[in-house]
């Protein structure tokens, strides 16, 4: 059976750039998916609540949002029309279904599903992490237990080497490394896309892409930390050399 009658399980390990792959999926496969990462961002979370995506209007969305003009038409629609968006029902079966935590959640519902996910190269992943929550200091799940409320002073060198924070893909896909069918890598998502669609032209949509001043990080810490995520790095490199070469 071929990738467009396939069903699909897409989990989203948080900062590892699955977004672009899941834009790619809705111009490609089929109009309508479900996406249940609105809002759950870690496996501790509860049940998930799916909402129903037209890749047409999340196309506009994205391209109006660019302006404030853009920004005021959106508010006007969408205030108008989020409930019959989010609740209509496609005759078409839903095939593909992207989110934080969706294997844990939804696996067992679909065992013929084919999972997929995308790793990151552990470092920059985690910095990017780092950031997200000094950013938004309510996103507490990607912090060790003694450093929620200290934010602030949690210097970057110590998120990297604290042992609770390694290994976070590993851990994030714990009982299903084994059962999954594709991974790509966040650096070289076309070639992870073009290994999945061969036959179709790649043009990835534009990526969450957070702009910082250039940090310095110590070779120890970097040292430290490529022992501390071994498991991370292993498969890190096995998806690039399997699924992206």
């Amino acid at each position: 059976m071929g990738l467009i009658e396939t069903e699909y399980l897409g989990e989203h390990i948080p900062k590892t750039g699955l977004t672009a792959v899941r834009e790619f999926f809705y111009r490609t496969k089929n109009p309508f998916v479900v996406i249940s990462d609105n809002g759950m961002l870690f496996p501790s979370d509860a049940d998930p609540s799916p909402v129903i995506r037209y890749p047409a209007l999340d196309y506009l969305k994205t391209h109006l949002a660019t302006s404030a003009t853009g920004r005021k038409l959106l508010k006007i629609a969408f205030g108008q029309t989020r409930g019959q968006y989010q609740d209509f029902v496609p005759d078409n079966p839903i095939k593909i279904i992207f989110g934080h935590s969706v294997f844990k959640q939804l696996e067992s519902d679909h065992p013929e599903a084919q999972l997929l996910t995308v790793v990151r190269d552990p470092l920059p992943r985690t910095v990017s992490q780092y950031f997200f929550v000094l950013n938004d200091k309510a996103i507490t799940g990607y912090l060790p237990d003694w450093a929620i409320g200290n934010e602030d002073e949690l210097p970057l060198s110590q998120f990297l080497t604290d042992p609770e924070t390694a290994n976070f893909q590993t851990k994030y896909l714990n009982g299903y490394i084994s059962k999954l069918k594709f991974i790509g890598v966040t650096d070289k998502l076309e070639n992870f896309v073009r290994y999945l669609f061969p036959d179709k032209k790649i043009v990835l949509g534009r990526r969450n892409i957070t702009k910082r001043p250039k940090l310095h990080i110590p070779d120890q810490v970097i040292y430290e930390f490529k022992k501390l995520n071994k498991q991370d790095y292993e498969l890190y490199e096995y998806a690039k050399n399997t699924f992206n070469a």
